[in-house]
């Protein structure tokens, strides 16, 4: 009998957790989606697949992607079946479900535990939006469940730190901020059972990371992907990012409150309640949680939190049922009851999805903004899909390009656009994602900056150095440093000046290259170019001062209460002019020349604010705000 009530409770547990799974698919499948950013990636995919190596841009060796596992099990099924779309969803889908099966059968101890852990997931917007939406996170999704599951139910052996040290240095190949969640508890496990025959084991994990870095530095001529250099070097100030990060975080309360909550509980629960080795996991979310803060978060809302989400759900199937008190209980159930309300109708079929609005901090939810052009339940296998403007717009621009060979645009964004615009059209990328100089220069923060999407102004002369492939870049310190990137992205691989300039631009030789192409022109006197000029001039005369996106600062002998300015300036372009008194603004003003037929400099008269007039100023700065990039007063 005992035998026999173990097979019924066996099978009705395995029936109740199937059950679960199988419900878990259907919300995945009903708000399935794909959002812009999956086709940077498959372009990359679609040239490699087609011959023309790991490149965004087919003229130039870019990593515009932040996760090399992630496109290597993307390649082999986009070689079979040559489509995106669907091959994603698929994909991530297949990931999701096994992610959660394993999370059930293996790691939930009661029927009550896995019910109780689904419903958190599936009642977590971050967590159903990104289980599709192209984007690496499944994959992430089983790298931190297999991370918690050796950790936690394997012997400490010198098997157990080799799955360690690999899951951690995939996970590092997926995304590299996923390292965070497996840092402390990887660390502890190396001082636990410090040795020399131990370290080796460690580095016999790390081979995969080690590789492609190798791989990386030669093929790239970087150890970083670029979007490293185009995120996390845009002079933005850390305060400002913060502030954004913070926003990020109160966005997720406002619009998904369960799952930065559940997310918070867990990591207390086993603060509280864990041991030391169980603590070093939920100090590994808390570390996340911090580099969120100091990026800036994103601009997909609750994007960050899926992965912490799911983490935490392991942790109280694992560890946090045992710990959690009656009262801590009740409140995850209220949590659980509260949240639900209303929710279940999102995750019905939105055939009707409307494109969102954005939020002032450039936070919006991407999965409504895209789902009537990219959702699941809205597709068709007769029409062309997915059914949005960039998609259209790409493959307009692969007409021309079959019609004329090739071509060069710059654009913003370049997802669907670019892959369906095929690889003979060169696109300069203004977010810098996939373009190596535009990635090392400072974002345009004259202009409101949005997270996630850090526009730089095309230097003069960039789109003639790509097209021409000769540079005759105007700035001769961008100029130089071109001409050691070059080689980099456009070389012989085998070169031995490559490597050279390899070394030389990876340990900053040239840095001070770029600081002083984006440092303003100080110390201008006003009387150095308080000469009137014709109007309809050319705008390179001689006597002009070219300008940069950093502008330019005027001095004056004396303080100056003067009501109008006249100034010549490039005729096509924005401009905004700045007024301050001992270094401190006191007002400011934009203005727009009107466009001369035959080009040239435009002469007019600027109105100066009333409170630098009345107040007198010191100095002026000047900035181009958009144009044609080509700017001179």
């Amino acid at each position: 009998m005992s035998a026999r009530s173990n097979s019924i409770d066996l099978n009705k547990r395995t029936i109740i957790l199937s059950a679960l799974i199988v419900l878990t698919a259907a919300v995945i499948i009903g708000n399935a989606w794909i959002c812009d950013d999956i086709y940077i990636t498959l372009r990359t995919v679609d040239n490699f697949v087609n011959g023309y190596g790991l490149r965004w841009n087919i003229g130039e060796r870019v990593q515009g992607f932040t996760h090399p596992l992630w496109l290597a099990l993307i390649t082999p099924f986009y070689y079979v079946t040559r489509e995106g779309y669907f091959t994603i969803l698929f994909i991530s889908l297949g990931l999701t479900l096994a992610t959660v099966g394993m999370v059930l059968f293996r790691m939930s101890r009661t029927i009550i535990a896995a019910v109780l852990g689904t419903a958190i997931l599936l009642l977590s917007k971050a967590f159903v939006d990104y289980s599709s939406s192209g984007l690496e996170t499944p994959l992430s999704y089983s790298l931190v469940a297999l991370f918690y599951y050796v950790y936690l139910r394997w012997p400490d052996d010198r098997r157990k730190l080799f799955f360690l040290s690999l899951l951690t240095s995939l996970g590092a190949l997926n995304r590299p901020d996923l390292v965070l969640f497996f840092l402390p508890a990887w660390g502890y496990q190396i001082v636990r059972h410090y040795s020399m025959r131990n370290i080796a084991t460690v580095v016999l994990g790390f081979v995969p990371l080690i590789g492609w870095e190798i791989f990386s530095v030669a093929y790239y001529g970087m150890p970083f992907p670029n979007t490293y250099y185009a995120k996390l070097h845009t002079g933005i100030g850390g305060l400002d990012l913060a502030r954004q990060g913070v926003s990020y975080f109160v966005d997720s309360i406002t619009t998904d409150p369960l799952t930065l909550i559940t997310i918070i509980l867990t990591c207390l629960i086993i603060a509280v309640g864990g041991n030391l080795r169980q603590r070093m996991l939920p100090a590994g979310i808390v570390l996340n949680l911090i580099y969120v803060i100091r990026i800036g978060g994103c601009f997909m809302s609750g994007r960050y939190f899926a992965v912490p989400l799911l983490a935490s759900v392991v942790l109280i199937l694992m560890l946090a049922e045992n710990k959690v008190k009656p009262h801590w209980r009740s409140v995850l159930i209220g949590l659980l009851v509260v949240t639900s309300l209303g929710r279940f109708g999102i995750y019905l079929a939105r055939s009707e999805a409307s494109e969102g609005l954005d939020d002032p901090r450039g936070i919006i939810d991407e999965k409504t903004f895209y789902y009537q052009y990219t959702g699941l339940l809205n597709a068709s296998l007769d029409d062309d899909w997915p059914a949005h403007r960039w998609v259209n717009e790409g493959r307009a621009a692969r007409r021309l390009m079959i019609k004329h060979g090739s071509g060069l645009i710059s654009k913003g964004a370049i997802g669907m656009y670019g892959y369906f615009a095929g690889p003979d059209l060169h696109i300069v990328d203004l977010h810098a994602l996939n373009d190596p100089l535009l990635a090392r220069l400072p974002t345009t923060k004259e202009r409101q900056w949005r997270i996630g999407h850090f526009d730089r102004y095309l230097p003069h002369g960039y789109l003639e150095t790509i097209d021409t492939d000769r540079n005759v870049l105007v700035d001769s310190n961008l100029a130089t440093f071109y001409d050691h990137l070059k080689p980099l992205v456009r070389g012989d691989i085998f070169d031995l000046q490559r490597w050279i300039d390899i070394w030389n631009v990876n340990s900053g030789k040239y840095d001070s290259l770029i600081a002083e192409y984006a440092r303003p022109i100080t110390n201008v006197s006003y009387g150095s170019i308080n000469v009137p000029v014709e109007q309809g001039i050319y705008w390179r005369s001689p006597g002009h001062i070219v300008l940069s996106y950093a502008g330019l600062s005027i001095e004056f002998e004396a303080l100056q209460h003067a009501t109008q300015l006249e100034v010549s300036v490039d005729h096509n372009d924005v401009y905004r002019l700045e007024f301050y008194h001992q270094s401190q603004l006191i007002g400011r003003t934009f203005f727009k020349p009107s466009v001369l037929a035959k080009g040239g400099m435009r002469v007019l008269t600027v109105d100066i604010p009333q409170e630098a007039a009345s107040g007198g100023f010191d100095m002026i700065k000047i900035l181009p705000v958009e144009g044609d990039d080509y700017y001179s007063i």
